[in-house]
């Protein structure tokens, strides 16, 4: 089998290096080390050409007090909408202020926001709410998105939206500048500012949309904030946990489909079997182009029969980056004052 730059997670790096080299005449290039996160890795270069990447386990908390203490500038990015539904559904009951006022959603949001503050320590911040607007999405496939709730017939008990105006008036007290999408997804809107940024700032990206795996980079990270259990996800994460680098990310989607978004992937094509694929042909585009040299023969029928879906999936799926960007770098800068939830309730009226 030809290896071709495949990425192998190892336990000791140069024991399999010189293993490589013994066996299969592999030769080395120097060592590269990633002194942000503590990675390191070597290209292995064969006869055939083939190369291999081999790279350290780093321990994922380590690298995410690293990111903290680097020199760059930070700039944190946050799906409004995302943390405001985890933290309304996610709060053990419906809580009600002496004025008789729910503000569960608002107490969880607060109180996360001020908890990524402290984990990320941004020098920038911007949180991006999606905006009630037609989605240029519905234009591929009319199906996108279409088993979400519509929240316009859901009583305000049930409806997280109805704290947004005291969500929008919390974060003006905390000084984070937001914004709310008019044409266009945030997640689109994040990944220009990503693409913008990414060579002079570091990007944490706060939400649970595994799409902005696709935008992980050297500098760019995504925070999944789940309180202790927080979990930030760099290219190791990603290969450690799928077997595949970021770039590959939106092939991979593509294939197992996203039931979050109604996008259905490729019959028989789970997540192993998907990351299989993308390791041996490279890209999603390889694989349908090589489909007859898939060895499992319902796997070639079901991608032979699907390439019209599975590429209509990577249109939903590849996030935008040519999205204006409706603040510079300097109008996102911010000091985090220290203030403790109560303060910021009490400060916009709600104690």
């Amino acid at each position: 089998m030809k290896i071709d730059h495949i990425a192998m997670y190892v336990n000791d790096l140069e024991s399999t290096k010189q293993f490589f080299e013994r066996y299969f005449g592999a030769v080395a290039n120097n060592l590269y080390h990633n002194e942000k996160t503590g990675f390191c890795s070597y290209f292995l270069t064969f006869v055939d050409g083939a190369r291999l990447e081999i790279m350290n386990k780093p321990n994922l908390e380590d690298a995410a007090k690293t990111l903290q203490r680097t020199g760059y500038i930070h700039i944190a990015f946050s799906v409004g909408s995302n943390l405001l539904f985890q933290m309304f559904f996610g709060m053990p009951a419906r809580i009600v202020n002496s004025q008789g006022k729910a503000i569960q959603g608002t107490l969880g949001f607060v109180g996360a926001m001020r908890k990524i503050i402290r984990m990320v320590e941004p020098t920038h911040m911007l949180v991006i709410f999606d905006g009630e607007h037609e989605n240029s999405r519905c234009e591929i496939d009319a199906d996108y998105k279409a088993n979400r709730m519509d929240y316009s017939e859901v009583s305000e008990e049930e409806n997280p939206f109805s704290q947004l105006p005291d969500v929008y008036r919390a974060l003006a007290y905390l000084d984070i500048k937001y914004i709310e999408t008019t044409d266009c997804e945030a997640d689109d809107l994040i990944a220009s500012y990503a693409y913008s940024h990414q060579n002079d700032m570091s990007v944490v990206i706060s939400s649970f949309d595994s799409d902005f795996f696709q935008l992980i980079g050297e500098r760019v990270s995504v925070l999944r904030y789940r309180g202790e259990k927080t979990v930030i996800c760099t290219p190791q994460y990603l290969t450690e946990k799928f077997g595949i680098v970021p770039k590959q990310y939106a092939d991979f989607k593509s294939l197992v489909g996203d039931a979050a978004d109604n996008i259905k992937g490729a019959e028989k094509v789970g997540i192993k079997t998907a990351a299989s694929l993308l390791q041996i042909f490279g890209t999603l585009e390889h694989i349908i182009e090589n489909a007859e040299k898939i060895n499992k023969p319902s796997i070639k029928m079901s991608i032979m029969e699907n390439t019209d879906r599975i590429r209509k999936n990577y249109e939903l799926i590849k996030l935008k980056n040519n999205q204006p960007l409706p603040y510079d770098k300097c109008e996102l800068a911010f000091t985090n004052a220290g203030q403790t939830t109560t303060e910021v309730l009490r400060g916009i009226g709600l104690k």
